[in-house]
């Protein structure tokens, strides 16, 4: 697409109501409302065109809108070397999630020297403040190795001041004494967001390969009726290990992927996964209770951490515990050297869709 001033548009940039785009020969677009509830298909050569009023027009005559769904099946983004994820899907590449949670999880050990003045919590909390020191050191030399951080394009800040408010800690062990030095073990957990306070996030930039790791999940509407069909959808920026969870209105937590028909737990990037597909045995519907629902993505470069779940039939799990226990037992990320990079390390991503169901 190149718009009236001859500037090229971006495969994932927004379409501006009243403004003109030239769609080239042998180009073909797609592209959707934000909401979801429209969607199109456009080929050149011509000129692209959205009115006042939302009506989309190819050389002045109105184009029909599609089913969502039927864009994004079967579609892969292809990732040239150097370039941003190209060829994506409108909705699967604008799509902004209702909250996301970004962190990095190390594996440290603390030191404290020991001498006949130190009480033994004395040491205990030394050699605790040292690992957090390191693992929030660690965490900050990884974000900005980044190189969308280093050149600008992407800014990050910690949750917290310092190592006692940025860092927690998932699992600790008292090593003891060793060489007249008191050793913990922790894996240690430090949350940080991609963009500062007051500041639009660069949504676009963060699917790109370069990035750090990013998952998208979304549902082709935000409302859905009983008797109607849901299809979900997931696309990372790189490869990744994913769970995909839904919570109903009653609070019921329900593993959607991987499943016991399809057990795919490593994600390629650039693909866009749809949820059931063919070799899924389910079918997801509305029907009651309605009301607010979610549907959750944890995601890792290395991964996750077992769940104890239980046969629902039709090959769907479901998980028992709370919400936080899901977190919590997901984030045991099983970190070994062969899966860290140089800085150590695993990224941890958890992105929330939600929905609204109503009867008829």
């Amino acid at each position: 697409l190149i718009d009236s001033s001859g500037k090229p548009v971006e495969e994932y940039d927004s379409i501006q109501t009243g403004q003109k785009y030239r769609l080239l020969s042998q180009a073909r677009v797609q592209f959707a409302s934000q909401d979801g509830e429209r969607a199109y298909e456009a080929a050149g050569p011509g000129y692209l065109f959205v009115d006042s009023e939302g009506k989309v027009l190819l050389n002045g005559s109105i184009i029909t809108p599609k089913p969502l769904e039927s864009l994004l099946k079967g579609l892969t983004a292809n990732v040239s070397s150097g370039q941003d994820l190209a060829g994506l899907p409108f909705r699967g590449i604008l799509v902004v999630p209702d909250h996301e949670k970004r962190s990095l999880v190390y594996c440290v050990t603390g030191r404290a020297d020991a001498d006949n003045e130190k009480a033994l919590a004395q040491l205990q909390e030394s050699a605790l403040e040292n690992a957090k020191g390191q693992a929030l050191s660690m965490a900050m030399k990884h974000i900005e190795s980044n190189r969308l951080v280093k050149d600008g394009i992407l800014k990050y800040r910690f949750l917290g001041a310092d190592s006692d408010s940025a860092v927690s800690i998932l699992e600790r062990k008292d090593l003891g004494l060793e060489n007249n030095r008191y050793r913990i073990w922790i894996k240690a957990e430090i949350p940080y967001v991609l963009s500062p306070e007051g500041e639009k996030p660069a949504k676009k930039k963060e699917m790109s390969s370069k990035a750090p790791l990013t998952v998208r999940v979304w549902t082709a509407r935000k409302r859905y009726r009983q008797g109607d069909t849901v299809s979900v959808f997931l696309m990372g920026n790189r490869d990744f290990h994913a769970r995909i969870m839904n919570i109903d209105s009653s609070g019921n937590i329900t593993q959607l992927l991987p499943n016991d028909h399809r057990k795919i737990s490593l994600f390629k990037g650039g693909h866009v996964y749809k949820i059931p597909d063919n070799d899924d045995h389910f079918t997801i519907k509305v029907r009651g209770p309605y009301g607010k629902e979610k549907v959750l993505v944890y995601a890792s470069n290395v991964p996750l951490g077992q769940l104890v779940t239980q046969s629902i039939g039709q090959g769907l799990r479901r998980f028992s515990g709370t919400r936080y226990q899901l977190g919590f037992q997901t984030r045991a990320l099983y970190i070994t050297p062969q899966q860290v990079d140089s800085n150590g390390g695993g990224e941890f991503y958890e992105a929330t869709w939600e929905l609204e169901t109503k009867g008829r």
